[in-house]
């Protein structure tokens, strides 16, 4: 059987947790043009993100900086969150801690190849919580893709993915909302500039 990234993952090898596991910050960070004091799906990302469609926030402060940093326009907030614990227990979360290993790095992938080249939703999840794709380890899936369909031997173009997915210099963690009812229980604290 010919062994692929990109093939999709089936819902039994997920790691799905509650938000009680995974959810355990003080604070999230909301990056951007504008302070979004009342986030909602019809303002969310709406080209293809790492994990699909919904509203991205980090744990990262400086993340979130740097994410306001590249929003065009005279303005670069920050808006501060935090959430409703009394929701904890309803919410279906996916999260990829550990793409160190290859079955935890291949799961990470497949859903960030599937969640870029799909425009529909790809999941039922109310969160899904993971690392960044930086474009360097996209332009590798995408060398990876490309090789697999020209029948290529994929030894070396899986090192590179791989070590770029590994290549991170800075911890990176992004957390999608990618309901409304997810959305719901983020609380708005405060905003600032960058």
């Amino acid at each position: 059987m010919k062994e692929t990234l990109v093939e999709l993952i089936n819902d039994n090898c997920r790691p799905v947790y509650t938000a009680r596991n995974i959810l355990t910050f003080n604070r999230l960070y909301h990056g951007g043009a504008v302070e979004v004091r009342e986030p909602d799906l019809k303002h969310s990302a709406e080209h293809r993100q790492d994990f699909g469609f919904g509203f991205y926030c980090t744990t990262v402060k400086e993340q979130a900086e740097t994410w306001a940093s590249r929003t065009s326009g005279g303005f670069k907030i920050v808006s501060v969150y935090t959430w409703n614990p009394s929701v904890l227990n309803t919410l279906r979360c996916l999260e990829f801690h550990d793409i160190a290993t290859e079955e935890g790095l291949n799961a990470w992938l497949n859903e960030i190849i599937r969640s870029r080249r799909e425009y529909i939703p790809v999941h039922d999840f109310d969160i899904v919580a993971g690392p960044m794709s930086y474009d360097f380890v996209w332009s590798a899936v995408e060398e990876f893709a490309w090789a697999e369909s020209a029948g290529m031997d994929l030894t070396l173009y899986r090192k590179k993915v791989r070590n770029a997915a590994l290549g991170f210099t800075e911890p990176t963690q992004q957390i999608v909302f990618c309901t409304q009812r997810a959305i719901d229980a983020l609380i708005f604290l405060s905003s600032y500039s960058v």
